[in-house]
């Protein structure tokens, strides 16, 4: 059995965005899983530092095979997500962070 390769890119190698920012990039399956059925995008932001950490889920997207081929997830996959005006860092948090998943649903 193979390993599962997946790759994520973000578009000009950005690591730091502004609330209310685009976050644009894009993934690609370059080895499948033999049981694939869709692979999934998933858009979190999280607080870090002092008071109450907080997590959500801004966006999720699930690509299924039935609707695209698995030849084609080894092309590379556009995502693009606007990110959230808030949570804005404030005294109780130090930090807020974005981060962009690609899983594989077997």
């Amino acid at each position: 059995m193979s390993e599962t390769k997946l790759s994520v890119y973000f578009d000009n190698n950005r690591r730091a965005f502004q609330p209310g920012d685009t976050l644009r990039g894009e993934f690609q399956i370059e080895t499948p899983p033999p049981d694939l059925k869709a692979a999934e995008v998933t858009v979190l932001w999280f607080t870090e530092g002092k008071g109450d950490e907080d997590f959500a889920v801004h966006q999720f997207e699930r690509r299924e095979l039935d609707t695209i081929p698995v030849q084609e997830l080894r092309q590379p996959q556009r995502f693009e997500a606007r990110l959230p005006a808030s949570p804005l860092s404030h005294p109780s948090h130090s930090l807020v962070r974005a981060s962009a998943a690609v899983s594989t649903a077997t």
